[in-house]
């Protein structure tokens, strides 16, 4: 029970027994103390580990994302901005009419 109690405080997870029991059998367990202390220097291990160096490429995915972002901007890019500003001028009149207390459903 102790061990499953250490491991959920590690864990900061609810644990099975209060923790001033916990505390105390440690205080008098030299194998509970042993294990926490182990497992506590497993997790750090598994935790914290040395940077693995990976290359640069910044430069090489905004090349390629430029690339892929050409094509849809030049080709009809200019009919898309109009068709997205007749929805905005649809939207801001439905919204205004709804302020306003304008019906749009034909009742009164």
């Amino acid at each position: 029970m102790c061990r499953e109690a250490i491991s959920a405080r590690m864990d900061n997870e609810d644990m099975p027994a209060e923790e001033a029991l916990t505390n105390s059998h440690l205080l008098s367990c030299a194998n509970c103390r042993a294990w926490e202390r182990a497992t506590t220097h497993q997790m750090r291990t598994l935790r914290i580990r040395e940077v693995v160096a990976t290359p640069d490429l910044t430069q090489h995915i905004l090349r390629a994302a430029k690339q892929d972002l050409a094509p849809a901007t030049a080709v009809g890019g200019e009919r898309w901005r109009w068709l997205l500003g007749v929805v905005a001028l649809a939207q801001l009149t439905l919204g205004l009419g709804q302020l306003l207390g304008v019906s749009t459903h034909g009742h009164t």
